[in-house]
């Protein structure tokens, strides 16, 4: 049970007037797991429970289920290899220009370094 709660995180915004809190507004219920096949159905779970009490205890007037859980998406990010293709492609580049500049100061007479 204690690990439940370490990989379960509950937080809420509140709205207000007048800066007055008016009571919870929003709330944010995440789990994480190293199955990420149980992590939807037990967050599914744990909304539903949620939604139960509040309706026992009639804390909020209406509850709204505004995204159901989704299993996380891996990360993604610039491919290496289209990175080491543009690299490629940029030094063939500047290795063109290197020459195109060498050969024009050649041809002029101005002095190389």
């Amino acid at each position: 049970m204690e690990n439940l709660r370490q990989d379960v995180s509950i937080s809420s915004a509140y709205s207000a007037v007048d800066g007055n809190r008016l009571g919870a507004a929003a709330v944010s219920i995440s789990f994480r797991y190293a199955e990420p096949g149980v992590i939807p159905g037990v967050t599914r779970d744990l909304v539903a429970r949620f939604i139960d009490e509040n309706i026992r205890e009639k804390t909020a007037a209406t509850v709204e289920l505004v995204n159901s859980a989704t299993e996380p998406r891996p990360l993604t990010g610039p491919s290496r290899l289209l990175w080491i293709g543009i690299a490629f492609v940029e030094s063939i580049q500047l290795g063109w220009l290197a020459a195109l500049l060498r050969k024009r100061s050649f041809v002029t007479g101005a002095p190389s370094r």
